[in-house]
C-alpha cells in the first residue's frame, strides 16, 4: 500500500513538473505580450494547468479566426515563354485579377480589403473552381435508375453537380426543385429518362474528369453515349406531348450548339416550340390550366414557358446576322 501511495504521489509530482516546464517554455518562446500575460497570471496565483489550457485554447481560436489566403490561384499561362519586353510592360492582361501574379515588378502586393472590391471584380477573388454544390435533394437521389448508359452513382452525381453548378444558372430550362424531387422519388411528373440523359450529356462538357469531353463526334466518349440515349428516347416519345420533353429538347439544343452543329440544334428548338404550343404553354392561365391543378404544375409550366420564350428569342436574334463580319 505504501509503495502504491508513493508511486501515485510521484506521478502527480511528475505531472506538475511537466506543466511547470510547459509554462516556463511559454515564457521563453511566446511573443512578449503573451509572456507578460502569463507572468501576470502566475503572480495572481493561477493554477499552471488553467494557464496552459487558456493559452492552448487561445491558439486554437486564433487559428480559426485567421482569414484564408485571398490571392487568386490561376497561374499565368506560358510564363516561361513570355518575351522579356512583356515582362517589363504593364498591360490590362498582365494586371488581370484572375492571374496569380498580376504584375512582374518588385512592388509588394496590396493588402486585401473586401470593401474596396467592386461588384464586377468580386467573382475574380472567389475560388469558384473549388466550389461544391450543396443540394440535399440531389444527394439522396439514385440517378442510375433513369439511364441505361452508366451505373456509377458517384460519377453520375458528379455530372449532375457540374451541371447545376456551371450550366443551369445560365440555362434554367426546367424547375430545379421539382426536377430533383422527381429524380429522387422516381416520379415522372417533372422528371423523365429523356430529360436526365439530356442533362447528363451536356454535363459532360462541364466535368473535367470526363476523358475526351471535347470530342463530341467520338462514340466512345460518355457525352456521346448519353446524347445518343437521349435521341433514342426522344424518338420513342413522338406523339406523346410532355413538358419534360420540351425541357429535354431545349437542353439538347444548347448541347448541339456547343458541338457547333447549328442546323441540328435549331431543329430541337423549333420542335420544342411546336410541342409547347400543343401543350398550351403560351396560352392564358384560364385557357391552358386544368381545373384543380396544383401549384407545382403552374410553376413548372410558367418556368418552362418563360425559359423557352427567352431562349428562342435570343436564338432567333442571333440568326438575323446573315452577312459575314468584316475585319
Amino acid at each position: 500500500m505504501l509503495y502504491r501511495a508513493l508511486q501515485r504521489k510521484f506521478t502527480e509530482l511528475n505531472g506538475e513538473k511537466g506543466r511547470l516546464d510547459s509554462v516556463l517554455s511559454m515564457l521563453r518562446e511566446k511573443p512578449e505580450d503573451v509572456a507578460l500575460a502569463v507572468f501576470r497570471r502566475i503572480r495572481t496565483g493561477s493554477d499552471p494547468e488553467a494557464i496552459l489550457s487558456s493559452i492552448e485554447s487561445g491558439d486554437i481560436l486564433m487559428q480559426l479566426h485567421l482569414a484564408p489566403a485571398s490571392q487568386v490561384r490561376y497561374p499565368f499561362p506560358s510564363r516561361s515563354a513570355l518575351p522579356g519586353i512583356f515582362a517589363k510592360t504593364k498591360s490590362a492582361y498582365t494586371e488581370s485579377l484572375a492571374l496569380e501574379t498580376p504584375y512582374f515588378g518588385s512592388e509588394p502586393p496590396q493588402t486585401f480589403d473586401a470593401r474596396l472590391i467592386s461588384y464586377l471584380e468580386a467573382p475574380k477573388y472567389m475560388p469558384y473552381h473549388s466550389a461544391k454544390l450543396v443540394e440535399p435533394l440531389l444527394d439522396c437521389a439514385t440517378i442510375s435508375r433513369w439511364t441505361n448508359v452508366c451505373t456509377d452513382e458517384p460519377l453520375l452525381h458528379s455530372l449532375m453537380e457540374a451541371y447545376f453548378l456551371h450550366i443551369y444558372s445560365a440555362f434554367p430550362f426546367f424547375h430545379k426543385e421539382c426536377f430533383l424531387r422527381g429524380l429522387g422519388s422516381g416520379s415522372h411528373r417533372f422528371c423523365s429518362s429523356l430529360l436526365v440523359n439530356a442533362v447528363l450529356a451536356h454535363a459532360c462538357h462541364a466535368n473535367p474528369t470526363i476523358a475526351h469531353r471535347n470530342e463530341h463526334w467520338n462514340p466512345q466518349t460518355l457525352g456521346y453515349t448519353f446524347l445518343a440515349e437521349a435521341r433514342r428516347l426522344l424518338e420513342l416519345e413522338t406523339g406523346r406531348p410532355k413538358i419534360t420533353t420540351v425541357q429535354a429538347m431545349l437542353v439538347m439544343n444548347i448541347t448541339m450548339n456547343d458541338h457547333g452543329v447549328d442546323a441540328a440544334s435549331y431543329q430541337y428548338l423549333t420542335k420544342a416550340v411546336s410541342l409547347a404550343n400543343i401543350l398550351g404553354l403560351f396560352n392564358s392561365p384560364s385557357e391552358n390550366m386544368e381545373q384543380g391543378a396544383d401549384q407545382d404544375v403552374k410553376v413548372v409550366r410558367e418556368v418552362t414557358a418563360w425559359a423557352l420564350f427567352a431562349w428562342q428569342g435570343w436564338s432567333s436574334y442571333v440568326s438575323l446576322f446573315e452577312s459575314e463580319a468584316e475585319f
